[in-house]
């Protein structure tokens, strides 16, 4: 079969998948602690997963088989995505603790602003380096694609921010 009907296989896959639901599942949020107004609680830019690898797994298959990509290509891709995984477990670990820090901070009857934006600082700088991490991830696995099938990529990344209904990426 050639790669367009693939592509259009998948770009319609991409269109039932990009549902609202689903775009909102993408979105992280830290965890809330008791006593925690939400609007406290910064949500991070980036959708969670990592790189080529954030698409629900089904819908990540049919693009993995429509870009034909050999067994090296898919090993990999799938050692970068573990790498940042690991990066990634680690920040939301250490995510987490903060959070726990500023409900005891926050438990006192006078709490310390600088105390409590001193965390929060350390809360934001991991977040900043986990977005970073997702972008390094997903460049490291793009890098991996020939040119043939980094153009069919792009063409799938549009139509998915087009159903998403996001703009087109800069060239």
């Amino acid at each position: 079969m050639s790669t367009w009907p693939k592509l259009t296989r998948v770009l319609f896959v991409l269109s039932l998948a990009a549902s609202a639901p689903a775009m909102a599942q993408w979105g992280m949020t830290p965890p809330t602690q008791p006593g925690m107004a939400p609007m406290m609680m910064p949500q991070q830019a980036m959708p969670s997963g990592y790189g080529m690898q954030a698409m629900p797994n089904q819908l990540m298959a049919q693009v993995f088989h429509a870009l034909q990509l050999t067994e090296e290509q898919l090993t990999q891709i799938g050692a970068i995505a573990a790498r940042g995984r690991a990066e990634s477990t680690q920040r939301m670990k250490e995510i987490a603790d903060a959070f726990t820090e500023v409900g005891k901070v926050l438990a006192v009857v006078i709490p310390d602003p600088a105390a409590v934006g001193e965390i929060y600082g350390r809360i934001f700088d991991l977040q900043r380096q986990s977005i970073e991490s997702s972008i390094q991830v997903y460049q490291d696995q793009v890098e991996i694609l020939d040119q043939k099938q980094r153009d069919l990529w792009n063409l799938v990344r549009e139509k998915m921010l087009e159903v998403a209904g996001m703009s087109k990426p800069a060239p």
